[in-house]
């Protein structure tokens, strides 16, 4: 009984995500699989569907412009922010988990509603993932310029102090001032 009722949970979920997609996401959801999960054999290329797979490499800009490259591409899929209001994020995690798994063979053997959900699935929660990895991609580029900064300014400044002459004699006098009045 509980096989048949998350087999019917599986249809009426796939059946609504699909009917919840506009009209041209599915299409575009579809070109994910053309593209192939090891890439184009004539260019040496990996897929999108791979790249979409991956994590974010090592801290760099570079990262940084590849990651924001990949979500103008999840973005440009078109899938609405709705797609699966009043669906658990449970649910949606354990098809976005099953698809991280699966090869694009595995895709097209799947019938086209599981398919589209799987997918959906994949790149509605990969949406998320991405902006918030570029949230703290920025961040982490933000603290380590700050450092640079930081470090620049007080190289500068302990040069400049250097460069001064006669410091120790100003100090001096300095010093003398400060306690000749003191406030």
């Amino acid at each position: 009984m509980l096989g048949e009722a998350e087999s019917l949970f599986g249809k009426s979920f796939t059946a609504c995500t699909q009917s919840r997609l506009p009209d041209g996401s599915a299409g575009k959801l579809e070109e994910l699989l053309l593209e192939g999960e090891d890439g184009d054999p004539a260019g040496g290329r990996r897929g999108f569907l791979q790249e979409l797979k991956e994590d974010p490499g090592s801290f760099q800009l570079d990262t940084l412009l590849a990651e924001i490259a990949k979500l103008g591409r999840v973005n440009a899929i078109g899938l609405p922010a709705d797609l699966f209001e009043g669906v658990s994020e449970k649910v949606v995690a354990a098809w976005r988990a099953r698809a991280m798994k699966m090869y694009s063979s595995d895709f097209t053997a799947a019938a086209p509603p599981v398919r589209l959900t799987l997918l959906a699935a994949l790149c509605h929660v990969r949406r998320t993932e991405l902006i918030d990895g570029l949230v703290e991609l920025l961040i982490q580029l933000v603290h380590k310029i700050s450092v640079r900064a930081e470090r620049k300014v007080e190289g500068e400044i302990n040069a400049e102090f250097r460069r001064v002459h006669g410091k120790n004699g100003i100090l001096v006098k300095l010093a003398t001032a400060a306690l000749a009045l003191p406030r």
